[in-house]
């Protein structure tokens, strides 16, 4: 009897050791968990600052963006409004331009007309002086930048020979066809030009630019003191800004010993340089 008090005795103590380490093990376990749920809410926190962080930044950083937007938005406003007002600027400038064009050609037909009227009376008083070697038109008497050159000068009769000076139509072929000096002569409104002499002369050549067509017609004649053709020259002239070519007659023939030169000008399509005739700029006339 008292060895199974014993053995019960023993399986109690037994039992209560395993309970008290069981309790101890539900103790640790739930202090273990207790710091779990502390980390865990930490990380939660840590997670909320993070978003509450992101959330700021992501409204700065839309603030910023929407100010440089807007920003670009108003420069470009500004550099649209500029540029509106560049081009009424520069079309109001154009009119201007197309304007005193108009205005320049209606003067020199008005010019061209009083020549006309006149021609008879400078027939009358053409010279037989013998003419020079070499012509720039720089001495022509001109108050306006244009001028008609009249009979007599390097002892030559000349029709419908105009002298114009660059800063009349800059950019043109006139301008371009200046070989030296600062005028250039040209046969005015398109029409025909002569240079004649009661006593025979020869011609060496001259430069020639189309002033204001591409692709301008040019023939150059020479008749004798009967009228009669005797040289005949045919070229074709590119754009006005390539500037001049020489016209070599010597290497044509026939324009030796000749009473009058003519020149007529023909064709060529509008170079976009506000030029309405169809006028051949002429300098470094070789006359001997």
């Amino acid at each position: 009897m008292t060895c199974q008090w014993r053995s019960l005795s023993e399986s109690s103590q037994e039992a209560r050791a395993g309970l008290l380490r069981a309790t101890a093990a539900a103790s640790t376990a739930e202090a273990t968990a207790a710091e779990l749920r502390n980390d865990v809410a930490t990380i939660r926190d840590e997670i909320q600052e993070l978003r509450r962080a992101n959330s700021s930044l992501h409204g700065q950083l839309n603030s910023r963006l929407d100010i440089e937007i807007q920003e670009s938005r108003s420069s470009l406003l500004q550099a649209t409004s500029k540029a509106a007002e560049a081009e009424s600027t520069v079309l109001s400038l154009r009119s201007e331009i197309e304007e005193l064009r108009t205005h320049n050609e209606s003067l020199r037909e008005q010019l061209n007309e009083s020549q006309d009227n006149n021609s008879e009376e400078q027939e009358e008083d053409e010279v037989t002086v013998p003419p020079t070697s070499s012509i720039g038109f720089e001495d022509v008497s001109t108050t306006t930048g244009y001028a008609i050159i009249p009979n007599g000068y390097h002892g030559l009769n000349w029709k419908n020979v105009w002298v114009m000076h660059r800063s009349r139509d800059p950019g043109s072929g006139y301008e371009h066809g200046i070989v030296s000096g600062d005028y250039v002569a040209f046969n005015n409104v398109g029409k025909p030009c002569s240079i004649s002499s009661t006593t025979p002369f020869s011609i060496a050549g001259f430069q020639a630019t189309a002033a204001s067509h591409m692709g301008l017609n040019v023939l150059v004649e020479s008749f004798d003191d009967g009228g009669n053709r005797i040289g005949r020259y045919a070229t074709t002239l590119g754009h006005p800004r390539d500037g001049p070519t020489f016209i070599d007659l010597r290497r044509e023939g026939n324009f030796e010993g000749l009473y009058k030169l003519k020149i007529t000008t023909s064709g060529g399509t509008d170079a976009g340089l506000g030029g309405v005739w169809r006028e051949l700029a002429i300098d470094d006339l070789r006359v001997y």
